[in-house]
């Protein structure tokens, strides 16, 4: 999914932070539905543990997020941008997950896009508080991205 990324690429300031919470919610609700497919027919408790993971910790941002959007720039979410996010994560989300490894086949590439997309955060949010949740958000997904391919492997 690229369609995202090239339109965050080309914005700036109070248009970029809307833009980069827009998509980043949707994406993060892409990443719960999965998790919540996982629950259901994951076999392996650590899976089960990650999934319920992705379930808390994304539920969170997305509130923070939310609340931002309200509270700094008076908005909703941007039904552009998250239909961008949507179109980008379309083929993905067409596949209900059938199994352990099937979550973790789909959520390494997944968490890589919102590794991606934080990084531009850091880089270009005028919000420290954004650039700190983006770090965050960052550093999690990385570490989760090793851990899921080590499940994976096991």
């Amino acid at each position: 999914g690229t369609q995202g990324m090239a339109a965050l690429n080309k914005l700036s300031d109070r248009d970029f932070d809307v833009a980069f919470m827009s998509q980043m919610i949707t994406h993060h609700q892409g990443a719960i539905d999965m998790a919540e497919q996982t629950l259901k027919v994951a076999q392996r408790p650590e899976t089960k543990q990650e999934a319920q993971k992705v379930i808390d910790g994304q539920t969170r941002e997305i509130a923070q997020m939310e609340g931002w959007l309200k509270e700094w720039y008076d908005t909703a979410a941007s039904k552009e941008q998250q239909d961008l996010m949507h179109q980008d994560m379309a083929a993905m989300m067409g596949m209900p997950i059938q199994d352990d490894s099937m979550f973790y086949d789909m959520m390494i590439p997944h968490h890589q896009g919102a590794v991606e997309m934080s990084q531009l955060a850091m880089e270009k949010s005028p919000r420290q508080e954004l650039k700190e949740l983006a770090a965050k958000m960052k550093q999690d997904q990385t570490e989760e991205i090793k851990k899921y391919q080590e499940l994976a492997r096991e």
